[in-house]
Order: structure tokens, then sequence, then C-alpha cells
């Protein structure tokens, strides 16, 4: 018998779309969220910082209003989850 759990890594989130700058190179995802308001936000993360800097990706969206869930091994697999 499996037992599955589930762990919220943050507020709800999608990924709805991959962006480039107009040579092809600085691929990003869109995330986009609603912030505790309601009101929608649209934040383009660079994939260059989601394979770098996982703590740094958190704060940007934080910024924007996404409550991310902080706690052992949530990071990784928050960061796992946004790039789409």
């Amino acid at each position: 018998m499996m037992v599955s759990s589930t762990t919220a890594l943050s507020a709800p989130f999608e990924v709805l779309a991959e962006a480039r700058d107009p040579n092809g190179d600085g691929w990003a995802v869109v995330i986009g969220c609603r912030d505790r308001d309601g009101r929608e936000k649209r934040e383009p993360v660079g994939r260059a910082r989601l394979a770098s800097g996982e703590a740094e990706v958190r704060a940007a969206l934080a910024d924007t209003g996404l409550e991310t869930s902080i706690g052992k091994g949530k990071a990784e697999r928050f960061a796992n989850a946004s790039q789409g």
C-alpha cells in the first residue's frame, strides 16, 4: 500500500509561458500568481536564476506577493516546480 502526502510549497502559481531575448538567448519562464490582495501578478524568472539561486528566486516572487513555505527540502522542490 502506497501512502501519499501533500506538502504546500507556496500559494498557487502557474508557469504561464516561456520567453527569450530576440537572439534566442536569456530563456525565462513567466510565473503568474495572485498577491494577498487578489491582484494578478506576472514575473519573468530567468532560467539561469532558477539554476543558480533558489533563495533569490523565492525572494523575488515573494516580493510580488507570492507566499512561499520555507522548510527543509521545500526550497529545492519549489525551484523544480517553478521551472515549468
